[in-house]
């Protein structure tokens, strides 16, 4: 199977089918993520406040500056001086965000605090080694 520059070719986390020896194709990362557009920019995460969702320490992320965010996306903010991976919660007009490890305690950052959301994480990249 060969296709070029399409989505990304999906595998099976179970056992592989005997009648598929291999598969073959082109695929550009950057056409996926986006990565030529103004609007994207990448960012590594330093901590471990989003591990409970597979944001790592160490991921290296893909954020978009033209997304408006949406209730449970995750974005990166600027609080209180400093950069911040985080979800985004909207809920009856009160806007806060929210950390994903349940071994830390929950920060909750509300609008009235002080953020400003910077751009929406499309995707997460981790590398194994």
């Amino acid at each position: 199977m060969s296709t070029q520059n399409g989505p990304p070719l999906l595998v099976r986390a179970g056992f592989p089918s005997p009648a598929e020896d291999y598969a073959e194709m082109v695929f550009n990362l950057n056409d996926y993520v986006r990565a030529g557009a103004p609007s994207v920019f990448f960012v590594r995460v330093r901590g471990e406040s989003m591990t409970d969702i597979g944001i790592n320490h160490g991921s290296l992320l893909v954020v978009d500056k033209a997304l408006e965010p949406q209730d449970k996306d995750i974005v990166i903010a600027f609080s209180h001086g400093d950069f911040l991976v985080k979800r985004y919660r909207d809920k009856n007009g009160e806007r806060y965000l929210t950390s994903e490890n349940r071994k830390a305690q929950r920060v909750f950052i509300s609008e009235k605090a002080g953020f400003e959301i910077w751009g929406v994480v499309t995707h997460n990249i981790y590398g194994f080694r």
